[in-house]
């Protein structure tokens, strides 16, 4: 793995996107396309924070993470798949959460504190990636 991270920003996604997301899942999944090219691991880590922007979105409205889960399965996502995506959205909003209510270091500029954060997410969700493609 190389030391070049990317940092992306985790955001609600739109329906299209959603399903563009879960239709790429769902075929790695059942392999439904033989013909289709891989997906590679960029575009897996895309949909992935499609998903999680989703999820995260759903918890930060009040949803509980059961119909969170709920939600994606009714969408098209398998039941596995959409408690990992739910699950780490859970620590994602616990630990925005924790780092909003946290008193500002004195040392660190305001605006470091987000990208520190984004930057923790991203580096959790790229190890979840990348342990959903080793295990396939």
């Amino acid at each position: 793995m190389s030391g070049n991270y990317q940092i992306e920003q985790v955001v609600e996604p739109d329906d299209s996107e959603l399903q563009l997301a879960i239709r790429a899942f769902s075929l790695q999944e059942g392999g439904a396309e033989p013909a289709q090219a891989a997906t590679s691991g960029a575009d897996s880590m895309q949909h992935f924070l499609v998903l999680l922007g989703h999820a995260c979105a759903r918890l930060d409205s009040g949803t509980t993470a059961d119909d969170a889960v709920a939600d994606l399965v009714r969408r098209g996502l398998d039941q596995g798949t959409a408690q990992v995506v739910v699950d780490k959205a859970v620590d994602v909003v616990a630990s925005n959460r924790a780092l909003e209510s946290a008193p500002p270091a004195q040392h660190v500029r305001p605006r470091s504190g987000k990208s520190i954060r984004v930057f923790a997410i991203v580096l959790v969700i790229v190890a979840l990636v990348v342990a959903l493609l080793v295990m396939r």
